[in-house]
């Protein structure tokens, strides 16, 4: 797209917000005033949209990094329920002998430990 070789605003009775900031400024210098004042104007919506994109990357991030911690959970839950369906099933054939392995437990809950830390 081309740009104008020069460009002419106009400064209405509504814009006091513009004619404030200008009223610090001699006559003189208000026309590179303006001029400063819209390449901060532009640095900063370029900024903004940067932080506004990076912001939106992140939340995406985190919310598929909720969902995969999720399904890792999921997964715990049944290995969990699992274990306590074979456990209660059991018969006991002696009854000094516990009625879940320790060492079967034990290395179940660190699979679905080793599973939710990834």
């Amino acid at each position: 797209m081309a740009v104008k070789e020069v460009y002419s605003i106009r400064i209405s009775k509504s814009d006091n917000a513009i004619k404030n900031y200008l009223e610090q400024f001699p006559v003189k210098e208000q026309t590179q005033a303006l001029k400063t004042l819209l390449k901060y104007g532009v640095e900063r919506l370029q900024e903004n949209y940067f932080y506004d994109k990076a912001f939106l990357d992140l939340k995406d991030s985190i919310k598929h990094l909720q969902n995969a911690q999720e399904e890792k959970l999921n997964e715990i839950r049944q290995i969990l329920t699992e274990l306590q369906v074979s456990g209660a099933s059991c018969s006991k054939e002696d009854p000094d002998e516990p009625l879940i392995d320790n060492e079967k437990a034990r290395k179940s809950m660190e699979e679905a430990l080793s599973m939710l830390l990834g």
